[in-house]
């Protein structure tokens, strides 16, 4: 399959693939904490993954930076809300640095949106466009989406040394290992490459790590029934 095709297809297959978990979930009728955290991450990587499908099309400039500003925004946002599901699938409750994050997230999130921050520049058109993140949108990332990022990898880790309930470390073996996959794929095509090489085109790839954990997920819930329990009858393990 050529570059440029699959550069489109991979986030066709990303939107389909993220609708088809949330529609598990839905189709489960799970409510509680964790549900709650999970739709609010989910529809974000819904989101993001519907606005980078979309700027694969020729649209008008316009409406194109408008995609990209709203496509920066969710990327800014979304290492904050990854943070809010691990608490919950943890029941850990909320610290300093949770506010902490969820402030930079929010002043992150809308200094995204403003017209005059350069967010992205753009090269070819069509599939082979490439949507290359400025230097501004790097420290963005780094500071507002990576941070909260790797902490809540901690508090994953720790609570799985730390649990004595086996189902629920399985649950959170499988997710750890699902967010470890997607993050190393995703700050490799977006911030390694890039920085590191000059290589700019595998960025199309970046919304294939969210298919990752989106896998990882799907598999704990239907093999260990992950998302089905009442958390907030979990005693807290990462206090």
């Amino acid at each position: 399959m050529p570059p440029a095709v699959l550069s489109t297809f991979i986030p066709l297959f990303s939107l389909l693939a993220i609708m088809f978990i949330l529609g598990f979930v839905l189709g489960n009728r799970y409510r509680h904490n964790v549900t709650r955290a999970f739709y609010l991450l989910f529809i974000s990587y819904l989101l993001m993954t519907f606005t980078d499908f979309f700027n694969r099309f020729p649209f008008p400039e316009v409406f194109g930076q408008v995609i990209m500003h709203i496509s920066g925004s969710l990327t800014a946002t979304n290492g904050f809300l990854f943070l809010n599901f691990i608490f919950a699938v943890v029941n850990k409750p909320r610290n300093a640095l949770y506010y902490i994050f969820l402030a930079s997230a929010a002043v992150a999130g809308l200094l995204c949106l403003l017209p005059f921050t350069p967010i992205a520049t753009t090269t070819g058109a069509g599939p082979e466009k490439t949507v290359i993140p400025t230097a501004a949108m790097m420290i963005i990332i780094l500071f507002a989406s990576l941070t909260p990022g790797i902490y809540s990898i901690g508090i994953g880790w720790h609570s799985f040394l730390h649990t004595g309930d086996l189902k629920l470390k399985k649950q959170l073996l499988i997710l750890l290992v699902g967010i470890v996959l997607s993050s190393s794929s995703i700050i490799t095509v977006i911030i390694i490459l890039p920085l590191l090489f000059n290589y700019n085109g595998a960025v199309a790839f970046a919304t294939f790590g969210i298919v990752l954990l989106a896998i990882s997920i799907y598999y704990a819930g239907s093999r260990y029934k992950f998302l089905a329990v009442d958390i907030d009858q979990v005693q807290a393990v990462s206090e």
